[in-house]
């Protein structure tokens, strides 16, 4: 239910993170780790309706927001492809990243 949506979201958080490089990898490439970014929010979306009762009703909406603002803002870049650098890339990321945070505060009400 909730965990496994929770799940699905930190998996694509963490696809998107791939594409920022490290010392020891340059990387997967942006379009990549957005198309698993976007895989991973349509899979979180699919299993939304598993935890919706009236108890979780503003949590519930207010994480279906998030996702559908952080799916406006990958659909957004991924129409842009802007050539980013290293400073430009994190902070996209971060930008694309911020609106789950609801995730995180929904965890918090809900335990």
């Amino acid at each position: 239910m909730f965990l496994e949506v929770v799940e699905r979201v930190e998996h694509g958080k963490a696809a998107l993170v791939s594409a920022v490089p490290t010392a020891r990898s340059p990387g997967i490439p942006l379009a990549e780790a957005l198309h698993a970014f976007e895989d991973a929010l349509r899979q979180a979306r699919d299993e939304m309706h598993d935890w919706r009762t009236p108890e979780t009703e503003s949590t519930w909406r207010a994480c279906s927001h998030a996702l559908d603002e952080a799916g406006r803002r990958a659909e957004r870049l991924r129409l842009e492809a802007p050539s980013l650098d290293y400073e430009g890339l994190v902070m996209t990321l971060g930008d694309l990243i911020a609106p789950l945070d609801a995730f995180g505060d929904a965890a918090r009400q809900l335990r």
